[in-house]
C-alpha cells in the first residue's frame, strides 16, 4: 500500500500539550489524504487548476461551511511544494486555522449536532458537486469529527445526549496507516450519531475490524435476501428484541462469534463482533435499507462489482430467527437456518458447514431473570398479502376512472396510475386473501415497493 506524504507547515513547538499534538496529526494526515486522492484517482484534474465551487441553490451556515472545506483545500493543494513557499504556507495557516476554531467552538457549544447537519447538507448537494469536490467536502466532515474527541475518545451517539467510546488501546498516532485508521473510524460512527442514545449503546463496535483485514473476514454467505427475511418476520412476528437488546452467539461461522442486537423503533442496530474485531449494521424494518461494512466493501474507487450484502444479510437472518421461530436455543447450539435440515429416520441431520447460534439471555441487574426475546404484544399481523396479477384494457381512460385509480392510489398506499400507457385502462388487481387490500395502506414500504412492482411487470 502506497504510504501517504507527510504534509508540514509549520515549525513544531518543542512541547505540544496532548491536544494540541491531536488536531496537528489530524490536519496532517487528512491534507496528505486529499493529495494522495487526487492523485491516484482523478489524473483528469490539475492540482493548480482545480475548479471553484460553491452552494448556489441552497445558501446556509452549514452549505458555507462545506465551501470552506472545499475552498481552503483547494488553495492548499493548488500551492502544495515540498519547499513550502510563503504563499503555501500562508493558505495552510488559513485551513489550520479554521478547522480549529470550528472545531473549539463546537466543543465549547458542545453543539455536535452539526457533524450529522454536515453529512446532511453534503447528502442533499450530491447532484452539484463533481465526486472529487465530494470527498474533499467529505473528508472536511472526517476532519472535524475526530478533532471533536481526542486520540482515545470518539463521538458515537446524540440521540438523547451525547455519547462518547474510549478506547485507551487504540495508538492511532503511532501506526503506519493512520489516516486510513481514522477514516475507517469515523465512516463507521459518525454516519449514525442520531441514531444512538443510551438504550444503542450496546450495540455500538469497540474494536473496529481493520481496512485491510475486512475482506478477509468470512461471514456466512447469504441463503435468502433481507427483504425476504424482513418480510417474512413482519409477517409471521410472534417476539420481539427486548428493550436491553439480544445477545446471540455464533459457531461453524467463519470468523462471526457474536451479534448483539437492539431494536430502536422501527430500526434494528447490531453490533457484529468477528475474530477480527467489530462492526456495526443498521437495518430498516420500513425500508429494508441497510448501513453496514458491505458499503466499505462496494466503495473501492475505479471498481463497479456488486457484493452480496453478507454483513447486512446475516444481521437480517439473526433478527428473523429471533422474532419468528418457536424456539430459540439458550442451552446449546442450534442450527441457524433450520430449513436447510434433513430427516432421517425421525430425526433432523443437519449439514456439517450450517452456521449455530445460542441465544444468551442479558441481565441488567444481578439476580434479574430475562428471556433471550420478548412476545410480541402488538396488533394482530395480517396474513400474507398475495397479488394476482392485474391487466390493461384498450381504450382509452375516463376522467372518471382516472379519478377512481387515484382513491384507489390514496387508499392502497401505492403508485400505479402513472405507469398504465396512453390509450388504455386498467382492470384493478385481486388480493388474496379476499378483502387483504385494507391492510395494504399499513404495510412497509419496501413490501409496497415489491408490490408496485408486480403491477407494473403486468402493464
Amino acid at each position: 500500500m502506497e504510504q501517504e506524504p507527510r504534509i508540514v507547515g509549520q515549525p513544531e513547538p518543542v512541547a505540544r500539550s496532548p491536544r494540541r499534538a491531536w488536531e496537528d496529526f489530524v490536519l496532517e494526515k487528512f491534507t496528505g489524504r486529499n493529495l494522495t486522492n487526487l492523485e491516484l484517482n482523478y489524473p483528469d484534474l490539475r492540482r493548480t487548476a482545480l475548479p471553484s465551487f460553491e452552494f448556489t441553490s441552497r445558501k446556509t451556515a452549514v452549505t458555507g461551511i462545506l465551501d470552506n472545506f472545499y475552498s481552503l483545500e483547494r488553495n492548499v493543494l493548488a500551492t502544495y511544494d515540498e519547499e513550502f513557499p510563503p504563499t503555501y504556507k500562508s493558505y495552510l495557516s488559513q485551513k489550520v486555522y479554521f478547522y480549529k476554531e470550528l472545531a473549539d467552538n463546537m466543543r465549547k457549544r458542545k453543539n455536535f449536532h452539526l457533524i450529522p447537519q454536515l453529512i446532511e447538507g453534503l447528502q442533499q448537494g450530491d447532484n452539484e458537486i463533481h465526486d472529487f469536490i465530494g470527498n474533499i467536502m467529505y473528508n472536511g466532515i472526517i476532519t472535524l469529527y475526530l478533532l471533536a474527541g481526542d486520540s482515545d475518545r470518539f463521538l458515537v451517539g446524540l440521540k438523547d445526549g451525547t455519547y462518547w467510546k474510549r478506547n485507551p488501546n487504540l495508538n492511532v498516532m503511532n501506526e503506519e496507516n493512520a489516516g486510513q485508521t481514522l477514516e475507517n473510524i469515523a465512516s463507521t460512527y459518525m454516519f449514525t450519531l442520531r441514531t444512538i442514545g443510551r438504550t444503542e449503546l450496546p450495540a455500538v463496535p469497540e474494536k473496529i475490524v481493520p481496512l485491510g483485514s475486512l475482506e478477509r473476514v468470512r461471514i456466512p454467505q447469504p441463503a435468502r435476501s433481507i427483504e425476504d427475511l424482513l418480510e417474512d418476520a413482519y409477517y409471521r412476528l410472534r417476539y420481539i428484541v427486548p428493550h436491553e437488546g439480544a445477545d446471540v452467539r455464533f459457531r461453524r461461522a467463519g470468523d462471526l462469534e457474536r451479534i448483539t442486537l437492539v431494536q430502536s423503533g422501527n430500526v434494528i442496530l447490531a453490533r457484529v463482533e468477528t475474530s477480527y474485531g467489530d462492526e456495526f449494521v443498521m437495518l430498516g424494518l420500513e425500508d429494508a435499507t441497510f448501513f453496514s461494512p458491505d458499503n466499505k466493501l462496494a466503495s473501492k474507487p475505479g471498481e463497479n462489482v456488486v457484493l452480496k450484502p453478507v454483513w447486512a444479510t446475516i444481521v437480517a437472518e439473526t433478527y428473523h430467527d429471533l422474532v419468528t421461530a418457536d424456539e430459540v436455543p439458550t442451552k446449546g447450539y442450534r442450527s441457524l437456518r433450520r430449513k436447510s435440515t434433513k430427516i432421517v429416520q425421525d430425526r433432523e441431520i443437519e449439514p456439517e458447514d450450517a452456521p449455530q447460534v445460542i441465544y444468551i439471555p442479558r441481565k441488567v441487574r444481578v439476580g434479574q431473570k430475562l428471556e433471550p426475546r420478548s412476545p410480541y404484544e402488538g396488533p394482530p399481523r395480517p396474513m400474507k398479502i398475495h397479488f394476482v396479477t392485474n391487466y390493461k384494457r384498450s381504450g382509452n381512460m375516463t376522467e372518471k376512472h382516472r379519478k377512481e385509480l387515484l382513491q384507489l392510489e390514496r387508499e392502497w398506499g401505492i403508485k400505479f396510475v402513472d405507469k398504465i400507457p396512453a390509450g388504455y385502462t386498467w382492470v384493478r388487481p385481486h388480493f388474496s386473501p379476499q378483502g387483504s387490500e385494507v391492510n395494504l395502506i399499513n404495510l412497509p414500504i419496501f413490501i409496497k415497493r415489491k408490490i408496485e412492482t408486480q403491477i407494473a411487470e403486468g402493464l
